[in-house]
């Protein structure tokens, strides 16, 4: 509603799953926003969260999603492979030998 550009993330379920199993999966994805929630509030390295919810599809499926702002840059995956190839060790990484 505000013309701004947002992320989405969003769970999609595959198939129907049976009650217990789809609401252990929306209750996990509900924590997971309430926490992204209170670590955006703590500190500003943190995405901003703005909304959750849950579509229901016209096939019954759940899909719980949150939105965040957007961020312009690059994704991890491209930052880490590109430092790989330069020859640095990104420091998420563990030390050879070392489990992550």
């Amino acid at each position: 509603d505000f013309d701004a550009l947002v992320a989405l993330k969003a769970l999609r379920l595959p198939t129907v799953p049976a009650e217990a199993d789809r609401d252990a999966m929306l209750a996990a994805f509900e924590i997971e926003a309430k926490l992204l929630y209170k670590l955006c509030h703590l500190h500003p390295a943190f995405v901003q969260v703005t909304d959750r919810g849950v579509v229901t599809l016209p096939d019954r499926r759940a899909a719980p999603y949150i939105v965040m702002e957007w961020l312009e840059g690059e994704a991890l995956d491209v930052a880490l492979d590109r430092m790989r190839q330069q020859g640095r060790k990104p420091r998420c990484e563990p030390e050879h030998g070392q489990r992550a």
